[in-house]
Formats: C-alpha cells, structure tokens, sequence
C-alpha cells in the first residue's frame, strides 16, 4: 500500500483540527461557526482566547479586507480569540500580514501525522499507573480539572466546558484519565473524524512530569484508533513535546503560528 504523501498529511491535520474545534466548539450553546474551504472561524459567548478562533489552511492567501473583516467580527464579541495560521513547513520567512494589523506571534506548534499501519509495539513499564477510559459522566469533572491544570484553563470556562463535555463526550471522542497511585495525574482525548485520528488534551500535572506518561497516554490512544480502522493519526505539538512523539512514529508536516491581539 503507498504511503499517503506529505500535501495528504498536511490536508489530513488540517481537516481533523477544523471538524473537531466544529464538534466541540460548535456545541457550545450560543456558538456560531463560519467556514470556507481554507478558513474557520468559531465565536462562543465564552470570553477566553482558547474558545474563540479562527483557523487557517496553510494554502490560504490573506487580504486586508478579509483579515479586516475578521478582526471586527471578534471584536463586535467582544471577546479575545486566536488566529491559527497553518503553513508548510518550508515555509519563507516572512513577515506575516496579520502583525501588519496589530496582532503579535505567541507560539508555534507543529501538526504531526503517523501511518498506524506503523506503529510501533511499545511495552511501557509503569508501576501504579493505570489509564482508565471516560465512560460515564461521574469521571468528567476529575478530567476536566486535571486538563485545565495542565492546559492552564481558567476556573470561570469550568461551568460552560463541563455542560460541553456532558452532553457530547461519547460522540466521536474517546476519552481517558491516567492515574498514579490512585491519583489523577494525566488527560488524553482521542477525535474520531472520518479520515483520520486527532489526538488532543495530551496533558500531564507538572509534579508528574519527565516519567514518559504522556507517551503511554499517547500510545494508548493510537492503539485504540487502530482498533478503531483508522489508518492515519494525528496531532499538534509544541517544540518540547516533538520528540516525544516522534518515538512513537509521528513526523512533522506543518506549522501552525499563533497570533492574539
């Protein structure tokens, strides 16, 4: 069987960031979701960064009357969002239009893909350390506070997100909860989409850190969209997080810059 090429990946990452943000954010009450073929824009009454956004194809070709349009938009909310820009990663350094318009750079993260027919067999070796899988809502709570801890989610989205996570969390999701000791410690969250596998939420509390939780986290969620006939993974990583994943068979595709105001 060929390998998919690398434009495959690219597209692949993208489309499986666009419908799970669609899914998730889009069943916040009271959110609206606009879309083209490279952009996607979400606002929700929540007034944080991490729940207002847009999202850009790597192939997008800005305009000032677009980025202007866009900008307004949020700002009309009222709220505070983040522009994803997708690019290649050999990409031309150059200045992008949107810190022409006043927003500033934050972070990179990287979009990895992984050929499941290629996963490794790892044998992890953990002692008191269980993951458990989020099959009925009396576990959310316990999640959602351990993914906020490491995702730096501030308490006043707690109320909105756990209603979210309520009414949706078995839809296309996998959901699980890693425990040391007894002790959660550890989130994963796995996107069932229908041509590829997103991992997200790969989160550990900072004490825990450094003992290759996340990588078992990880791995537990790939095996199970194997199981699941998916044959491509996916996720987005920060630069500490790249070898991590690279171990377990995941390269890097493309780029995604994050701009705030």
């Amino acid at each position: 069987m060929q390998a998919p090429s690398n434009s495959t990946y690219v597209n692949l990452i993208y489309r499986n960031l666009c419908n799970q943000y669609r899914f998730y954010l889009g069943h916040i009450q009271g959110s609206q979701v606009h879309s083209t073929s490279t952009t996607l824009q979400i606002h929700t009454p929540i007034p944080h960064s991490a729940f207002n956004l847009m999202l850009s194809a790597s192939n997008h070709n800005f305009s000032n009357v677009e980025i202007n349009k866009a900008l307004t938009a949020f700002n009309n909310h009222s709220t505070p969002f983040t522009w994803h820009v997708g690019k290649n990663i050999n990409h031309l350094p150059i200045e992008h239009p949107l810190l022409r318009h006043g927003l500033k750079k934050i972070k990179t993260e990287y979009g990895m893909a992984l050929d499941l027919h290629q996963l490794p067999h790892i044998d992890f070796k953990f002692k008191k350390f269980d993951i458990a899988k989020v099959i009925d809502s009396t576990l959310l709570p316990t999640w959602m506070g351990i993914m906020s801890a490491c995702f730096d989610i501030p308490e006043f989205t707690h109320s909105a997100l756990l209603d979210l996570y309520q009414r949706i969390y078995l839809k296309q999701s996998i959901f699980y909860l890693g425990f040391m000791d007894n002790r959660a410690v550890a989130t994963a969250r796995l996107f069932l989409d229908d041509n590829s596998a997103g991992i997200y939420h790969i989160g550990t509390l900072p004490e825990f850190r450094g003992q290759g939780i996340a990588s078992y986290m990880t791995y537990t969620a790939l095996c199970d969209a194997h199981a699941h006939g998916h044959t491509t993974a996916i996720l987005r990583s920060s630069n500490e997080g790249i070898r991590v994943y690279q171990k377990l068979g995941f390269a890097t595709y493309s780029e995604f810059d994050f701009f705030v105001q």
